[in-house]
């Protein structure tokens, strides 16, 4: 008997942490259940994450990478460890995924369908429409199952094809050059409709304020024009709105998200807009 059957598509999600648990603890499982593996790059976390990533091993972890923290953020360095995995695997799909982020099929099916869905007609690269979520104001969704329970949001729109994440290990990326967001290829045939991506963004005032009051960047991406809309913050910008236009709400979290009142701007730059 011959198994006409194909073998399943193999994905593999690149995910960079630090201290990011009460992400990992929904986003690992969520992952799981679409069969997709992950490799974990580890950049000197001091909370339960390497912990916890240790408990997902082999089931869907099935890499673990550390890189030291040297006192700043350093995409440069996490893109360009990212490249040598990435190189290193033998899966048909590769995933850039941040630890705060779900990506899915822009109809709210999973991401692997969108994955398999692109395979299917000729395609090597998926771009991603990003919606960042927000707490409201007094809300604190840490140790909460926040895929669930936060629902306000903005679709964040700058400029057309900006987060290529996904796409065919097969083809010649230069991924770490354009800051992880975009793909340079000639053999790049791009899916024609943009998917999901759901930005966590924090889970707290509170949590806002120690990810990113806290934060400094590397020099080396501060000189590549990255991290721009992220040097100003402060405590009082980093207030959560109770409402503002560009502010939306589900009334479910599997609601299909709107694409009608897109912004260029975050949430603290709306303060003086």
């Amino acid at each position: 008997m011959i198994n006409s059957q194909p073998a399943r598509l193999s994905i593999c999600a690149i995910i960079c942490t630090r201290n990011e648990y009460p992400y990992l603890k929904y986003l690992l499982p969520y992952i799981q259940r679409q069969d997709i593996d992950v490799v974990i790059v580890d950049h000197g976390s001091t909370d339960q994450t390497i912990d916890y990533v240790q408990s997902k091993w082999n089931c869907p972890v099935i890499g673990l990478f550390k890189m030291p923290f040297e006192g700043s953020f350093s995409l440069s360095r996490q893109l360009q460890l990212k490249w040598k995995i990435q190189n290193l695997l033998q899966h048909h799909w590769v995933v850039h995924h941040d630890a705060d982020e779900i990506m899915q099929h822009r109809n709210g099916r999973s991401l692997r369908e969108a994955i398999e869905e692109a395979d299917r007609e000729g395609y090597n690269v998926i771009n991603f429409d990003e919606f960042v979520f927000l707490p409201k104001p007094n809300q604190d969704l840490e140790g909460r199952n926040y895929l669930r329970e936060a629902k306000r949001y903005y679709y964040f729109a700058t400029e057309p094809l900006r987060l290529q994440r996904v796409f065919k290990r097969s083809i010649s990326t230069d991924n770490p050059k354009y800051n992880g967001h975009k793909i340079f290829d000639e053999n790049s045939r791009i899916y024609p409709k943009n998917h999901t991506l759901r930005h966590y963004i924090g889970l707290s005032y509170q949590h806002l304020v120690d990810k990113y009051m806290h934060r400094n960047f590397d020099a080396e991406d501060i000189e590549k024009g990255w991290h721009r809309n992220r040097l100003n913050i402060d405590r009082k910008n980093l207030r959560l709105p109770n409402k503002h236009p560009y502010l939306q709400s589900l009334k479910n979290s599997s609601e299909i998200l709107k694409r009608d009142t897109p912004t260029k701007l975050h949430f603290w730059e709306w303060v003086g807009e």
